[in-house]
């Protein structure tokens, strides 16, 4: 891929191109400093170090690149967070494999943050991602959803006590203030504190977008969402998430291009074919959305679907043996989406009980449920108004 194609891509008007040789502990680090539209070298330069000083020559990098640009900021440079090259390189792997997105690879990114922390305690960024990766296996049943998110809390608040000023890391505790402890007062307050100190931060916009579809102004969460990917156009979370919001606006195809693409950018995104195959259903396309469950890769979610998919088709055993097995192998974590199972073939009281069971267990995809597309047949119930009250939704 060509440098202007790239910039296209990330959406930016530079590219820095760099390479790095290195011979026992010595490194020499050659940077470049490309207009994307015309291909020009605006500045290039070669920068000796070890890799005991590797982030002082990052700064040294940093520093020359935006005298290069001629961009006046307001102070210094911010200072970068400083590890072992040891350290920094299981938390670049470790950052590869979360995004990946699979049960397998999140399940190595826990283990090669939890060798970065033993190797280096006081490196914030490594605490954050791992409270991420506790969240993200919790939501997915891969861990309990307590345990997942109080090990969340546990770290999060140990990269907040390393610095204070991590925006990233209080909107992570802020994640949990939402999707767990249904505190979205304080949810809001600490995303608002962030944004503050990381206004540029895709994640923390991203956090910023969920509060509003949570309370159902999913107008704004799509225009957050977009806002995320400028920031970072190659997030599969990202579109992931705006796709969601399309779902739930009822914008079928628009939710399906970006569902697509999350999964162009993350093949095995978990959740990502599930959700696809959802909002094939929703627009009355039951065959593409049985082609589409097929290919999910959390057996969880599958059997959701198809639960669902097998009951359009006309197809009631199938669909109650996809259910069966749901509540047999999956009822801890998968509550929310068994009651959703429920109220899709229209058997309302049970799909109560099963909400309800979902609220006991702190399940978040209670946070979702004024919008959901398959609670739609609650919605008449008197006890609709109610257990939104409880989980602290807007009516």
């Amino acid at each position: 891929m060509q440098v202007g194609e790239i910039a296209e891509v990330l959406r930016v008007a530079h590219i820095l191109e760099g390479s790095v040789r290195s011979s026992g502990d010595q490194i020499r680090i050659t940077v470049k400093l490309i207009a994307a539209d015309s291909g020009y070298h605006l500045w290039s330069d070669s920068l000796d170090g070890t890799l005991d000083n590797i982030f002082e020559v990052q700064n040294q990098i940093a520093r020359k690149i935006v005298a290069a640009l001629k961009v006046e900021l307001l102070g210094d440079i911010p200072a970068v967070a400083t590890t072992t090259a040891e350290g920094y390189a299981l938390f670049l792997q470790a950052r590869h494999f979360f995004r990946r997105r699979t049960v397998q690879s999140v399940e190595r990114a826990e283990e090669l943050l939890l060798e970065a922390i033993s190797i280096d305690s006081g490196y914030a960024p490594a605490w954050t991602l791992l409270s991420v990766v506790y969240v993200d296996q919790a939501s997915k049943a891969i861990r309990p959803i307590a345990e997942g998110h109080e090990l969340a809390r546990a770290a999060v608040k140990q990269a907040l006590a390393i610095n204070p000023m991590s925006g990233e890391a209080m909107a992570g505790l802020a994640w949990i203030a939402m999707i767990y402890d249904w505190d979205f007062a304080e949810a809001d307050r600490l995303l608002q504190k962030a944004l503050v100190l990381e206004p540029q931060n895709s994640a923390i916009v991203n956090a910023a977008a969920t509060v509003a579809n949570i309370f159902g102004r999913i107008d704004e969460a799509i225009g957050l969402y977009h806002k995320s990917i400028a920031l970072n156009p190659i997030s599969s979370t990202g579109y992931n998430n705006l796709a969601f919001s399309f779902y739930l606006a009822r914008r079928f195809e628009e939710a399906a291009a970006a569902y697509a693409k999350a999964l162009e950018l993350s093949p095995g995104y978990w959740g990502g074919h599930y959700y696809l195959s959802m909002v094939y259903l929703a627009d009355g396309k039951p065959q593409a959305a049985l082609s589409e469950i097929d290919k999910e890769t959390l057996r969880a979610f599958q059997l959701t679907g198809l639960a669902h998919i097998q009951l359009s088709l006309g197809n009631k055993l199938e669909s109650d043996r996809a259910l069966a097995e749901l509540i047999e192998d999956h009822s801890d974590g998968f509550a929310y989406q068994i009651a959703a199972s429920f109220a899709y073939r229209r058997d309302i009281s049970t799909a109560f009980e099963w909400l309800e069971r979902a609220y006991a267990s702190r399940d978040g995809g209670m946070t979702r449920m004024r919008a959901d597309p398959p609670l739609d047949n609650l919605h008449n119930d008197p006890r609709w108004e109610p257990l939104l009250d409880k989980v602290g939704l807007p009516r």
